[in-house]
């Protein structure tokens, strides 16, 4: 028996995609509205709240029952959005949210990367001495 994993949407969920990782879904809707409608028609196991299919401009009519995926109502809902889109393209609208967020993501990575290294790097090392027990102990 298989169970399939419906994953439903609010605005503070956070994506797990490799576009937009650990960005909540507020920032993506100010910031990429086609790739969430993107999401929405061609992955299965995900939706979202009525009030995101809203300002998406999704119709109640053209909803799918998920888990379900229909990639032609993407197409024709791209080609809907195509003038919205570019006008959002021309004006380069950036979020400082957004920004301080991807900004965030990428320092936690950084920090993670750095942390492995240290791990890595204590094992391979046979002689500590003082300096360099005091600089792991902070931080360096």
């Amino acid at each position: 028996m298989s169970t399939i994993l419906l994953r439903k949407m609010t605005r503070k969920s956070k994506l797990n995609s490799f576009r937009y990782n650990g960005i909540p879904v507020e920032l993506v809707l100010e910031k990429n509205k086609t790739y969430l409608i993107r999401m929405y028609f061609n992955c299965s196991e995900l939706t979202f709240t009525d009030d995101i299919l809203d300002e998406l401009r999704i119709k109640e009519e053209d909803r799918i029952a998920k888990p379900g995926i229909c990639p032609e109502k993407f197409e024709f809902y791209k080609s809907r959005n195509a003038f919205i889109t570019s006008l959002v393209a021309c004006k380069k609208i950036t979020s400082d949210k957004y920004m301080i967020a991807k900004r965030n993501s990428k320092i936690i990575a950084k920090r993670n990367k750095r942390r492995n290294y240290m791990n890595f790097k204590i094992a391979d090392e046979k002689v500590f001495s003082k300096a360099s027990l005091q600089r792991i102990n902070h931080g360096h």
